[in-house]
C-alpha cells in the first residue's frame, strides 16, 4: 500500500489514491472472510470430535512427583 500511496501523492492523482485505498480495503475484507471461514472450518470438527466428558484423573502420579502426603 505504501508505494501506491507514494505514487499517488507524487503525481497528485486523487483517483489513484482512491483506487489504492479501495484495493487495500477490498483485499483486507477478503482476507478477513477467508480467515473466518478457516477458523469455523477448524472449530466445527474440533467441537464434534471432542470427548463429551473430561477423563477421570489418573491414580498414578506424574514422574518425579511424590503422591505421599
Amino acid at each position: 500500500m505504501g508505494p501506491g500511496l507514494a505514487v499517488a501523492a507524487k503525481t497528485g492523482s486523487a483517483e489513484l489514491l482512491t483506487s489504492v485505498r479501495e484495493a487495500f480495503m477490498t483485499s483486507f475484507g477478503t482476507t478477513m472472510w477467508v480467515s473466518a471461514g478457516i477458523g469455523v472450518a477448524g472449530a466445527v470438527p474440533a467441537a464434534a470430535l471432542m470427548p463429551k466428558r473430561a477423563a477421570k484423573p489418573s491414580e498414578v502420579a506424574p514422574i518425579g512427583i511424590s503422591s505421599n502426603t
